[in-house]
């Protein structure tokens, strides 16, 4: 089977909230988180192609806010796509990326080959 993913997948062990519409909030458990999205544990099944805003925790009150849709989810969990971040809020997510990646570089190498 073809990998389809672009961008690496890291293990992530955060929480990320998700913002609703209608403006219900759920927390819920990451295990991974690339430049391109993120997959997180919900026994929840959620509609796909659901927009809301994911709110990656990272230390204290800190988060980062990102526009994302639901691409899948089957009861064990979601996977997200990012669909639309602040400059500021992409280069602190490659800075997280980067530091949970085995290979470093590889992100560096992957935004290159994007932009080619």
């Amino acid at each position: 089977m073809e990998e389809r993913r672009k961008r690496t997948r890291v293990a992530f062990r955060g929480r990320v909230g998700l913002k609703m519409p209608g403006g219900s909030f759920r927390e819920l458990p990451l295990r991974d988180i690339s430049l391109k999205g993120l997959y997180a544990f919900s026994e929840d099944e959620v509609p796909v192609g659901l927009e809301c805003e994911a709110r990656i925790k990272l230390s204290g009150d800190d988060d980062l806010r990102i526009k994302a849709k639901v691409v899948r989810s089957d009861g064990r969990g979601i996977g997200m796509v990012f669909e639309e971040m602040e400059p500021e809020v992409f280069q602190r997510l490659k800075r997280l990326v980067e530091l949970n990646a085995e290979d470093p570089d590889r992100i560096q190498d992957e935004l290159g080959e994007s932009m080619a």
